[in-house]
């Protein structure tokens, strides 16, 4: 493919602060400045909350814009889909008069709405979908698996984040493993500033208002119910003085409820388990580099849906030890006893031993942080990932394939196509 003929459109729901709006905000303005792809991005919404990182690299993007009138008139339920339908007719007409372009859909909404318009259109260019969460939603979404799973065939390839993503895809929705490519999130790499995260941490201290010796943990995902944060806030109830060594602990919760008003609840739930002074709701914050550089302990606690999370990552690449739940991507992104701990989901008290298990051994949590840093640094950096997907976009008959160095004997059995270092 000849540098002029380097033309993407990407189809995702919003520019909101979410997992998969942060990896394009960080991927496509590398293949805009490093591999001259002109890039093209249809919404079906007017957040845009990451656009100007966007807008700022020529990364052209469309959305519905409706008077706040008219907004006002529909109520939150009509407004998303009028959007709905103001961004399909927009993408009708750009399939109309862009044929060739290569096209990649990123969630279902927008997977399934613009793939409509590529069936209206009978659009003949390359067409890509990316599997970025568990499929738990399609039980939520009367006939959502039969339309995906008729969609897939359609799709040049699928691309997904994790092995449990490829794993759903093949044995539950009948893709062909040959179709399947993994591409593992990338982060870029961090400023050599967050390294001195006892300087962070003091910092944090004394904007919290905490005793020196306090236990500063941390988890950042949005106030969702499958995220576990009623089973993160029972596990800490649960621990004892001695569990800490005689240290105060303190959560911060970073992550937004988006108004479903689930934040109230999970206030409420604090106090009911006793820990309601014990937890510093920080809501959405712009970055969370510096959060992560003055805690001791980061979290993750989902028990469905969730694909490969950009939060374990951003917390790794800063020397962050982390906790997570046995769910999608987690245990891939964090090695058990290497990089932290992996226990299963919905499980309280193993929550609580592991939490427990840190605190008591101190060593653990240092050498944890450093082989943390060090996994994001060999495999999951930004410019792998951004390669991969130029490797994925510029292949004509077969993509470049190479095994994960740590993969399992199934996924190195497997005749899944995998890019993770290229």
């Amino acid at each position: 493919m000849r540098l002029a003929e380097r033309q993407l459109r990407i189809l995702v729901n919003d520019l909101g602060v979410g997992g998969t709006e942060t990896h394009l905000s960080r991927i496509l303005p590398v293949l805009v400045k490093q591999y001259g792809w002109k890039i093209k991005l249809f919404l079906f919404s007017d957040q845009l909350d990451l656009a100007p990182a966007l807008l700022d690299a020529g990364v052209k993007i469309y959305y519905p814009k409706l008077p706040a009138w008219i907004k006002r008139l529909c109520g939150q339920k009509g407004t998303r889909l009028l959007n709905t339908l103001v961004g399909f007719f927009r993408v009708v007409i750009d399939f109309c008069v862009d044929r060739t372009c290569i096209t990649h859909f990123f969630l279902a909404r927008a997977y399934i709405v613009g793939m409509c318009a590529a069936i209206v259109t009978r659009l003949p260019a390359d067409k890509y979908m990316s599997r970025r969460s568990l499929n738990d939603y399609q039980h939520t979404v009367f006939g959502a698996r039969r339309i995906e799973t008729w969609l897939h065939t359609k799709m040049r390839r699928i691309l997904v984040n994790s092995q449990r993503i490829t794993d759903q895809l093949v044995e539950n929705e009948g893709v062909s493993p040959d179709k399947v490519i993994k591409i593992y999130n990338g982060l870029q790499e961090m400023p050599a500033c967050y390294q001195d995260r006892a300087l962070y941490r003091e910092a944090l201290i004394k904007a919290q208002g905490l005793s020196p010796d306090t236990w500063i943990f941390i988890t950042v995902a949005n106030l969702i119910p499958y995220k576990g944060h009623v089973d993160l806030l029972s596990a800490l109830s649960q621990l004892t003085p001695e569990d800490t060594g005689g240290r105060p602990w303190r959560l911060l919760c970073v992550g937004t409820d988006a108004g479903s008003g689930y934040a109230a609840e999970l206030r409420q739930q604090a106090v009911a388990l006793g820990v309601g002074d014990k937890v510093s709701w920080l809501g959405k914050q712009s970055t969370v580099f510096a959060l992560y550089a003055g805690s001791d302990i980061g979290f993750l606690c989902p028990y469905r849906n969730e694909g490969f999370s950009n939060a374990l990552l951003e917390g790794m690449a800063i020397g962050l030890p982390l906790i997570v739940t046995d769910v999608g991507g987690n245990a891939e992104a964090v090695a058990h006893r290497e990089t932290g701990l992996v226990v299963p989901a919905q499980n309280p008290p193993a929550l609580a031993a592991a939490i427990t298990t840190l605190c008591q051994n101190p060593d653990f949590i240092k050498a944890y942080g450093v082989a943390g840093r060090e996994r994001v640094q060999s495999r999951f950096s930004l410019s792998q990932c951004v390669s991969a997907y130029h490797t994925v976009y510029t292949s004509t008959s077969s993509v470049a394939t190479q095994s994960s160095v740590d993969a399992t004997p199934q996924e190195r059995e497997s005749n899944i196509m995998e890019i993770s270092d290229v």
